[in-house]
């Protein structure tokens, strides 16, 4: 499975799983060029088993260890700031005040620049999943998931409200003029309460008409996209 490729032809990502973590090397306009899933146990008990495993994967993909990788964060704890309004400690503790199950002793808190919004995200992981990758020696950066939503969200003049589905709820950036100006994430127990945060969401940020606002919606079931489709004229699924 190894590619024989340039050194500045292609970019290469590790994104979580919820049962292991997948490898990616793309090309520079983002098409995919190979992947490849590892089941693994992140958890310092298995460290061994799984550091064997990720040696074989990066070996088989054709992982250049010395080119830097993006490594893409799996989060359910994180905040947007404007840059340098709050240090660090600061959102630790916004990250306790926004949700009861964050226990920073059993979290990294990690920032992502924003750069184009001028915006730092701040964001944990579980502390044996950063303990294991800082332990492969693999040049990294990272990065949380929740900023390709706002990345696709500021894309776009018109208001928009992009939202990621997922086990617990939902993941939402909100932007116009291309400017970001909400990214949260919000528990939500059924469908309903799923479409209704985000309609409360535009409605609450955006003074202009409903019908004027762009909902990007990804990761929907067919439940979720029939209420949607009920409540949101201009929508598209992703």
């Amino acid at each position: 499975m190894a590619m024989d490729l340039n050194d500045n032809s292609y970019y290469q990502s590790i994104r979580f799983t919820p049962d292991g973590f997948c490898l990616y090397l793309n090309s520079d306009n983002n098409t995919e060029l190979c992947k490849l899933a590892i089941k693994a146990d992140l958890s310092k008990d298995a460290v061994m088993d799984t550091q064997s495993a990720f040696q074989k994967a990066i070996h088989e993909i054709g992982f250049d260890t010395e080119k830097e990788t993006k490594i893409i964060h799996k989060s359910d704890f994180f905040c947007c700031a404007p840059r340098g309004v709050f240090d660090k400690e600061d959102c630790i503790n916004l990250l306790h005040f926004q949700n009861n199950n964050f226990n920073a002793n059993e979290q990294i808190t990690l920032v992502e620049h924003l750069n184009q919004e001028k915006m730092d995200l701040f964001f944990s992981v579980d502390r044996d999943t950063y303990n294991f990758f800082n332990s492969t020696g693999i040049k990294h950066i990272d990065s949380c998931q929740i900023s390709e939503l706002i990345a696709d969200a500021i894309k776009h003049t018109e208001a928009v409200v992009a939202c990621n589905i997922t086990h617990t709820g939902c993941e939402v950036a909100a932007a116009q003029n291309k400017e970001l100006i909400l990214a949260n994430n919000y528990c939500a127990g059924n469908t309903e309460d799923i479409v209704y945060t985000i309609l409360n969401i535009a409605q609450t940020v955006f003074d202009t008409n409903m019908s004027e606002v762009k909902f990007l919606v990804y990761n929907a079931n067919l439940e979720i996209k029939n209420f949607c489709l009920d409540k949101i004229s201009n929508i598209q699924f992703k």
